[in-house]
């Protein structure tokens, strides 16, 4: 299917895909809508025989007419509802290929926008999970009934030719009115659901936020404000989900009622013709349910058709309308390097040009209204050398290189971009997949383990292998959240060197993460040869200005988004070589040895590397589940509806049997009062069995609203109180699968379904009581069909329920896909690698629509198998009738006399009826069976998240005047991620001991998998297992209630996170500060962060990556200043933002720090330094090296300089005799 962008129409490529699939559908309709009428047909003729061969022994026993007849009606029954079982079965199957293509087609639509668009829309998942399934269903239903109206017309003539047509004009008559309303109603309908489905994205969205920001969440003890700030987004959906459903229930009311005022109308009119002359105000049972038959088959059309409206037509529309603005939207902004290639999206401002070359000729880029990419005159980068690109934070760095990409279409020069697949791209913030370390740095290609090895070394990542659980083929988790910030960026170098025929490589501060060794090694191991060696065009961006100038052949320089110099490093920097971004003085203090000598364990973590696969529950559905909805449903109002279902069955069937009993030919004096006497109980019962019902649907809608509303808040509540490695190993897209797909079949079809199960149950019960009442000889015949059909039914549950198992967890891996081509669109796109992860994606797609088939043909299996069953069933209560009458009606009728009823016609009319309607009901109750237990695994799989084991927060919430301005004290303390093969515990931690004075500032140093933050994860009781004792103040944190603890500890997290909003909201999400103290706060940046408190931060205005962590730097002190905060943690907290800047914040630190000193609250700092100059910003008193898990050096920077054989005093040594003596000046 060609693109959105090339302007041809979707609904049109649909129709192609399904040229020959609608036709097989529309004649296997039409096989259907004849066979629907067979049974009715013969029973009206076999009625009548009945009635002709009662009336003729009556009057002439000689001349009664033969049985042979009967058995004709009888066999015609079979035969009419085989063909029509076998016409349903393959109709359904073709139907659910339609929609099973359907759902394809658009996952695929979806998937390949995400990769043609340069900034598509955010809610790709929740259209795919969502709207994608809802179009399925629409042209599932709407291929298989469409041929309903014209089984509603067929029976208004059936009604026309046993009535007249006196009756049948007050039928049409009633129709007529009552469709208007309908249409109304449809209209409303149509209104809120298209708002309810905005609803749903905007809490999707909030929730996928609060999923990817949970460390900041759980830090900062906002786990309340955003479990609110979701449930407002989701009562805001759900009521006008609830809106939506009291409109439906009214048009399914007006459903009910219609064919009630039918009936009636047909039967009163009938009644009042025929009220005068012989035999006047009978009614024959051949005609009275022969014609209620004819009503049911109308019936049907009636109740399912404003369904199938609001299904196929109105939620179908508003999907289609929002797949087709998401479309517009996505291609509105095209990347060069989609799935069309760069010869379609080439414009006259955007041109591919020779691998390695990359040109701008004065261009324009206009990313917002604030801010715009110049770049005056030509600008070529040399071909097969390497060109720094440097600037302070939000110059417009990235958006040089999206330009570069093609991934910007600039409004005004020309870009010669290089061709897809000669080129590697390592973005600012590293895009990972959720596989194996292999994978990620291959992305794609074929492994060569001579190459692999190579770019191992190079990036500095052999012994990272070494203490991987399973080396290369560890899995990395979701966005990679096992491994540190430094090592995602390896992995992502990695991953740009290892394709041999690129030839441009653009990397994005790609030396941030990394301490100054490392940094080092990088550029001089990786990036360098890259260029040099191997001929490729190196473009990087870094804030290390010294260090990656050392090398490079060009220097473009930005400043607030212009270029403002350009040429070689000595012409360009001269002697400003300490504008905006040095790290001349700047060295790493992560290495002890050389940096290929210091193994790295990822994320301290030793179980991360096995990938837990998503379990899929066995058997039936527990009961415990059915109970767990029971009570949020509220098991008084479950009762009340049960038993208001009960009664309207009741109804129904006793207002059957008034209606056998006025067929029977009961007759008083007054024939026509008699008449009119059953018309109006019959009435009468029948409007009150709609009441009820009518009661019934508002119980359910308030019922489901009510359980909705409270699964999704408890399963909020749990999801933000797991433990922080749940979400290390659990990616987010099966959170996201469970918050979309299972709570949105919740919301919309398990109460319905459940109450149409009942419905059908009941009408099932009924019939074989009627059955049973007329002939309980013919009921104990069938029984063994029956036992046999309920074995069939048992073995298509089972089936369905695991085949739909198998679905749903399968389904997980495509929303994991589409979450990955949303996240690296870029990448994927610069790699030349669109077609490798769009046929991953359909990979997904096809393990996911496999069960699917699998349930599609266990269905048709049942409906033919089954309904075979429930033919011959039927075929038996007819012969068994046939053979009452025959007794009736003989020469040995006297000896039967007493075992059969003395009228056989009006109780066969009435069994028979219920029969007609069992034929079709038992496969309806089985099918409903089999949905609720498929609904109800949402349900199950809902329970299982609140099942989890979840943060303990058993403790003291209070503790008066706490904390105290006593030291922090860690006494052996020892932390555990997993348990070893043997039992013991993989200690990553070992009995480290500390005691920090209050108001201290300490900083922590160590390579890489030394323990640094796994440190700071035990002081805020963050990892799963620790051992010893940390006191705060002299009370043990152990002791403490967890939010508490937390509440008392400031924090800044090595990643920050910007949710969508203003940046007043992301500066103080909990509302607790004035504008004026935020404003107080940004006035020393105003230059890094020129907007105000209302600016929007969404991804059409993004900040960069330096203003980001600016942002969350400034949250955190804010944060600490809410909390009055005691003890303050800050992990690598200016790792992205300029020399300038960094400045900039540590002297807003220091009178932070300072004014809390005066007022005498002092506050006791932690930091986690990469960089020797952090030492000396933070001006701290200890330093304590962190080796192997244990603190192997403590004391004053001074002290600790001037011991000889000293650990922190060989690692400024081998930083460099620079760094040695700017700390010997510093700290004397």
């Amino acid at each position: 299917m060609r693109s959105w962008s090339q302007h041809r129409s979707l609904l049109r490529g649909l129709l192609a895909v399904f040229s020959w699939h609608l036709p097989l559908v529309l004649v296997l309709s039409l096989f259907l809508l004849v066979s629907w009428f067979i049974p009715t047909f013969a029973m009206n003729n076999f009625l009548q025989h009945l009635e002709r061969r009662e009336s003729q022994f009556a009057q002439a026993p000689a001349t009664v007419e033969p049985l042979s007849i009967g058995y004709v009606w009888c066999l015609l029954v079979l035969l009419g509802a085989l063909l029509r079982s076998c016409a349903e079965a393959h109709s359904w199957w073709w139907s659910k290929m339609i929609g099973n293509r359907t759902v394809t087609v658009l996952h695929m639509v979806i998937a390949r926008a995400l990769m043609d668009s340069a900034n598509p829309p955010s809610n790709a998942v929740s259209l795919a999970a969502g709207d994608a399934r809802k179009l399925g269903d629409a042209f599932n239903s709407g291929s298989s009934s469409f041929v309903l109206p014209f089984r509603a017309v067929v029976a208004i003539v059936y009604l026309g030719q046993l009535l007249g047509w006196a009756p049948v004009a007050v039928v049409v008559l009633v129709v007529c009115l009552v469709m208007p309303i309908n249409m109304w109603i449809a209209q409303r309908m149509k209104k809120l659901q298209r708002e309810s489905s905005k609803a749903t994205d905007t809490r999707l969205d909030l929730s996928a936020q609060v999923i990817q920001a949970i460390r900041l969440i759980k830090t900062q003890v906002w786990e309340t404000h955003y479990s609110s700030t979701i449930q407002a987004a989701r009562t805001i959906e759900l009521n006008l989900l609830a809106r939506s459903m009291i409109w439906q229930a009214l048009m399914m009311l007006l459903a009910t009622f219609t064919p009630l005022f039918v009936t009636i109308a047909a039967l009163g009119t009938y009644a009042f013709i025929n009220s005068t002359g012989p035999g006047s105000g009978t009614l024959p049972p051949s005609t009275a349910f022969t014609a209620i038959q004819a009503c049911y088959l109308l019936d049907y059309p009636m109740r399912i058709v404003p369904n199938m409206y609001a299904k196929v037509v109105l939620t179908g529309t508003i999907s289609w309308n929002r797949v087709q603005e998401f479309l517009r939207a996505a291609y509105a902004s095209p990347a060069a390097n989609g799935s069309m290639g760069v010869e379609a999206m080439a414009t006259a401002h955007r041109q591919v040009s020779t691998p390695g070359r990359v040109v701008l000729e004065g261009v324009k880029v206009q990313v917002s209204d604030q801010f715009a990419l110049h770049v005056p005159g030509r600008l070529e980068f040399p071909k097969g050398k390497l060109t720094l690109v440097a600037g302070p934070i939000a110059s417009g760095k990235t958006t040089l290189l999206l330009t570069l990409l093609g991934e910007l279409l600039p409004v005004d020069g020309i870009v010669h971009f290089p061709p897809p697949s000669t080129t590697s791209y390592i973005e600012q913030t590293p895009f990972l997949l959720n596989t194996t370390l292999r994978d990620n740095v291959t992305f794609g290609l074929a492994y060569d383990p001579v190459r692999f090895a190579e770019i191992m070394h190079r990036c500095a990542l052999t012994q990272d292998l070494a203490a991987l659980p399973n080396g290369d083929l560890t899995i990395l988790g979701d966005r990679g959240v096992t491994l540190s910030g430094g090592t995602r960026q390896r992995v992502a170098l990695a991953r740009a060197l290892y394709p041999q025929h690129a030839t441009t490589v653009i990397a994005d501060d790609v030396l941030s993460a990394v301490d100054a060794v490392t940094a080092s090694h990088l550029y001089k191991q990786a990036l360098v040869p890259a260029a040099r060696v191997e001929g490729k065009t190196v473009v990087l961006v870094s804030h290390a200005v010294e260090l990656a100038s050392a090398e490079a052949n060009m220097v473009v320089v930005l400043k607030e988004g212009k270029v403002v110099a350009a040429g070689e490093p000595k012409q360009v920097l001269g002697d400003r070589a300490q504008w905006a971004v040095s790290q001349s003085t700047d060295s790493g203090i992560d290495q002890v040895q050389v940096v290929d000598q210091s193994p790295v364990i990822i994320a301290e973590n030793k179980s991360a590397g096995e990938r837990h696969e998503e379990e899929r529950s066995q058997g039936s559905v527990k009961w415990a589940h059915y109970n767990t909805y029971a009570r949020a449903f509220g098991m008084g109002l479950a009762i009340v509806t049960l038993f208001g279902l009960v009664a309207v069955q009741s109804l129904q069937l006793l207002a059957d049997v008034y209606l056998k009993d006025w067929s029977s030919g009961m007759q008083n004096a007054d024939s026509t009062t008699n008449s009119f006497y059953f018309l109006v109980i019959v009435a009468a019962l029948k409007l009150g069995s709609s009441v009820v019902y009518g009661v019934v649907l508002l119980l359910c809608t308030f019922g489901s609203y009510v359980a909705s509303r409270k699964l999704h808040e408890d399963m909020i509540s749990h999801l933000l109180a797991f433990p922080l490695q749940w979400f290390t190993t659990n990616p987010a897209s099966r959170v996201t699968n469970r918050l979309a797909k299972d709570l949105g079949i919740i919301d919309s079809a398990l109460v319905a379904d459940i109450k149409d199960f009942i419905v059908w149950l009941l009408i099932n019960l009924f019939a074989v009581v009627a059955i049973a009442i007329a002939s309980p000889v013919t009921l104990a015949v069938c029984t063994p069909l029956l036992a046999v059909y309920a074995w069939i039914g048992y073995v298509y549950v089972r089936a369905s329920r695991d085949t739909r198992r198998m679905g749903n967890v399968a389904y997980s891996p495509v929303v994991q896909h589409l979450t990955e081509l949303e996240a690296g669109g870029p990448c994927m796109r610069a790699f030349g690698q669109v077609g490798h992860f769009l046929g991953s994606t359909l990979g997904a797609l096809r393990e996911y629509v496999r069960p699917n088939l699998w349930n599609t043909g266990a269905n048709r299996w049942f409906s033919i198998v089954g309904d075979s069953v429930i033919s011959l069933l039927s075929f038996c209560v007819f012969l068994g009738f046939l053979i009452l009458v025959a007794m009736n009606t003989s020469g040995d009728a006297q000896e039967a006399n007493g075992l059969v009823p003395d009228r056989v016609s009006p109780w066969a009319a009435l069994a028979i009826n219920y029969l007609l309607m069992m034929i079709e009901g038992v496969r309806i109750v089985v099918a409903y069976w089999a949905f609720i237990e498929v609904e109800m695994s949402s349900v199950e799989r809902v329970g299982e998240y609140l099942q989890l084991p979840t943060e303990s927060c058993a403790g003291l919430t209070s503790v008066p005047e706490y904390p105290t301005a006593g030291p922090l004290v860690v006494c052996n303390v020892s932390v555990a991620y997993s348990k070893a093969s043997q039992g013991d515990w993989n200690w990553v931690l070992r009995n480290v001991s500390m005691t920090v004075p209050a108001g201290k500032k300490v900083a922590i140093v160590g390579r890489t998998g030394s323990g640094k933050t796994s440190f700071f994860g035990a002081l805020q009781r963050l990892v799963p297992h620790v051992q010893g004792e940390i006191t705060l103040g002299g009370v043990p944190t152990s002791t403490l209630n967890l939010r508490y603890l937390r509440a008392q500890l400031g924090c800044v997290n090595q990643d920050n996170f910007l949710f969508s909003g203003t940046l007043r909201s992301n500066l103080d999400p909990t509302g607790a500060l004035q504008d004026a103290e935020m404003h107080e706060l940004l006035r020393e940046f105003s230059s890094q962060l020129p907007f105000g408190l209302d600016h929007e931060l969404t991804s059409a205005t993004a900040v960069s990556k330096g203003q980001a962590q600016l942002i969350g730097l400034l949250r955190s002190l804010l944060a600490a200043k809410v909390k009055k905060t005691r003890l303050f943690l800050c992990d690598e907290p200016t790792s992205a933002i300029d020399h300038d800047t960094d400045a900039q914040f540590w002297h807003v630190f220091r009178h932070f720090h300072a004014v809390n000193q005066r007022a005498g609250a002092p506050v006791t700092v932690l930091m986690i330094a990469h960089r020797i100059r952090t030492l000396i910003d933070m001006d701290c008193d200890f330093v304590a090296v962190l080796d192997a898990g244990q603190i192997v050096e403590m004391g004053h920077p001074r002290d600790l300089l001037h011991r000889a054989d000293g650990r922190f005093g060989q690692l400024t040594r081998e930083s460099g005799t620079e760094v040695e003596a700017l700390l010997q000046k510093y700290y004397g």
